[in-house]
């Protein structure tokens, strides 16, 4: 099992593979994987489409599925870090937007553990430079959206060890606004709640800029996502496997693990961070909502950056709201729903309202009478109706 960072290629155009220089060597060995996930498929390096099953892809698909439920303004917020080294621009990991400044990612991809001697009092003095570290947004590596200037790294204090993947998370703050920005983008929520075992067999989807083939150097800086399915929930991880859609590889560290609830929001549940097995087949993610509470500290202000409250409001069909500190997106038309008040008044998803509740909302209890000869009048929202006539 090994870190997935380090897919080293320059940005400025399509490069094959990595440089066979010197300056950074292979990422370091890991423990045994704990994984018990059974896999059954045989590896390939061969670059196939969404959906063929008869044997895994690596680089997944190029388009996301709708399978997903993430809106054109989320999908730009699954992006990728850059490392400006030694004057090259460096593809080193993918991170995910979560808030207007603040971007998660794995712990590992901003460490420098060339320079790290292991000891945990001096593991923050090993981190990257924050001006060598960039958030870039866009499909294209190459052909960026925008890239941002990062103005601090945050560690998750209890990763203090290369060697473990346990609590394998990092957050840059960036330097500006993300929305005001890039118009459109759209932060994702992450996953605060605790999750159980009732989550093995689930789908997971996921958007990163690795390798094309299992252990491979060579990537396409296009980004591909990914469809598999949670096998094991225990500690601070989740194990997932292959389902023959897509396998994650070096470069994929940092990217977001996404699960679409039944409440129609997609939310990120774990951070990629290793390899499970030598073949691609299994990959362990750090679990976010075992680091809830670290989590909630740097996200308490995200709302009201943005404007937005719990009692939400409509953005077209779209309800948008806040929830434990973090705007909220439920597209409603995907839902057959429209955005209205709920019984508590609340901006959500609600079923239509009806011709009947739409008279009723002109229409008193002193009622009026129709051309026809029919009585109407309302009673608490309800059209009541009487022919005069019989």
């Amino acid at each position: 099992m090994r870190w997935l960072t380090l897919v080293v290629t320059s940005l400025l155009v399509p490069v094959a593979g990595c440089s066979d220089s010197e300056e950074k060597p292979d990422p370091p060995e890991l423990s045994p994987a704990k994984l018990s996930c059974k896999v059954d498929r045989a590896p390939t390096s061969s670059r196939s489409g969404l959906g063929q099953t008869s044997q895994p892809i690596v680089s997944g698909s190029a388009t996301p599925t709708a399978a997903m439920k993430l809106s054109e303004g989320q999908l730009k917020a699954i992006g990728s870090i850059r490392l400006v080294y030694k004057g090259k621009n460096i593809l080193y990991g993918s991170a995910t937007l979560i808030a207007d400044r603040l971007v998660l990612t794995a712990g590992h991809v901003p460490l420098d553990y060339d320079r790290w001697d292991g000891d945990p009092a001096t593991f923050d003095t090993r981190l990257f430079p924050t001006t060598m570290v960039k958030f870039v947004v866009g499909n294209d590596a190459n052909n960026p959206e925008k890239v941002f200037d990062v103005e601090k790294i945050i560690i998750n204090p209890e990763f203090q060890s290369h060697v473990a993947v346990e609590h394998d998370l990092a957050l840059l703050v960036l330097k500006e606004s993300a929305t005001k920005a890039i118009p459109g983008i759209e932060t994702i929520p992450v996953n605060l709640a605790a999750m159980t075992t009732s989550a093995v067999g689930k789908t997971i989807f996921s958007g990163g800029f690795g390798s094309t083939t299992c252990y491979s150097q060579q990537f396409s800086p296009i980004r591909y996502w990914a469809q598999q399915e949670i096998c094991e929930v225990y500690g601070y991880e989740l194990g997932h496997k292959s389902v023959g859609q897509g396998l994650y590889t070096n470069g994929d560290s940092g990217a977001g693990v996404f699960m679409a609830y039944p409440d129609n929001i997609t939310r990120q549940i774990a951070v990629i961070s290793a390899h499970a097995d030598a073949k691609c087949q299994q990959t362990q993610g750090t679990r976010l909502d075992a680091h809830a509470d670290w989590l909630r500290t740097h996200l308490a202000g995200s709302c009201k950056q943005l404007d937005v409250t719990a009692a939400g409001s409509c953005k077209g069909n779209v309800a948008v709201w806040c929830e434990d500190d973090q705007v909220v997106r439920s597209d409603c038309a995907a839902q057959k729903l429209s955005c209205g008040k709920d019984t508590c008044g609340q901006s959500r998803c609600v079923n239509p309202p009806t011709q009947v509740e739409e008279v009723c909302k002109t229409l008193d209890y002193f009622g009026r009478c129709t051309d026809e000869g029919v009585l109407e009048w309302c009673v608490e929202g309800k059209l009541q109706r009487r022919d005069c006539a019989h």
